[in-house]
C-alpha cells in the first residue's frame, strides 16, 4: 500500500500536465464541414496563397518547389490537403514561437480567421516576423515603373516594384530608403 505522501507527490507532478492537456483541448481547431472546405479551397485568394495554377491535364500545381512550404503531404497538388492541414495547424502550441503556422503564415492565418472567424486561435509570439515588420513600418505602397523599352516588353515588367513607405515618408526622409520588392528574372 502506497503512503499518502507518495500520491501527493504524484498529483503534484501529474496535475501541470493533465491541466496542460485540457488546456489544448480546449483550443481545438473547429469541425467545418466538407462543403464549407471544399468552398474556401477553391477561393481564388487561398489558390494564390499556395501559388497555385491549373495543371495541364488538370488538378493543380503550385509554382512553390520548396517541401517545407506545405504543410500536408501532398499540398503542393491539393489545396484541399493543405487548407485541411493549416487549420489544425493554426491551433498548435504556442511555444513553438517563430516556427509556429501562425508565424510562419501570417496571410493564410489572417485570411482563415476572417473567413471561418477564428477568434479562439493561441496568441503566438512571432518575435522575427514583428521585427521584420516593424522595421518595414509599411503605411502605403506605391507602384513604381521607372522605365521601359518599347521594342522589349519584358523589360517593362523587369523594372517595375512596389515601394513600402513608412507613415512619416511626407515629413521625415526620403522615398529612396523606403523597401521594395521587386520581381527580377
Amino acid at each position: 500500500m502506497c503512503s499518502s505522501r507518495y500520491w501527493l507527490f504524484m498529483l503534484r507532478r501529474l496535475l501541470p500536465l493533465l491541466l496542460s492537456g485540457a488546456c489544448s483541448l480546449s483550443q481545438a481547431a473547429p469541425h467545418i464541414t466538407p462543403d464549407r472546405l471544399q468552398i474556401l479551397a477553391n477561393e481564388p485568394f487561398w489558390l494564390s496563397l499556395g501559388h497555385y495554377e491549373r495543371g495541364t491535364l488538370g488538378g493543380w500545381r503550385s509554382y512553390v518547389d520548396d517541401d517545407e512550404y506545405f504543410l500536408a503531404e501532398h499540398g503542393e497538388k491539393d489545396p484541399l490537403a493543405e487548407l485541411r492541414a493549416t487549420i489544425p495547424a493554426l491551433y498548435r502550441d504556442p511555444a513553438l514561437g517563430d516556427r509556429h503556422p501562425q508565424c510562419l503564415y501570417p496571410a493564410r492565418t489572417r485570411w482563415l480567421r476572417d473567413q471561418l472567424s477564428l477568434n479562439d486561435l493561441p496568441k503566438v509570439n512571432c518575435a522575427e516576423f514583428d521585427t521584420w515588420y516593424n522595421d518595414i513600418a509599411p503605411h502605403s505602397t506605391v507602384l513604381v515603373f521607372p522605365a521601359a523599352y518599347l521594342n522589349s516588353p519584358s523589360s517593362m515588367f523587369g523594372h517595375t516594384l512596389l515601394r513600402i513607405d513608412p507613415v512619416d515618408i511626407d515629413r521625415e526622409g526620403s522615398p529612396l530608403l523606403s523597401s521594395a520588392i521587386n520581381f527580377g528574372a
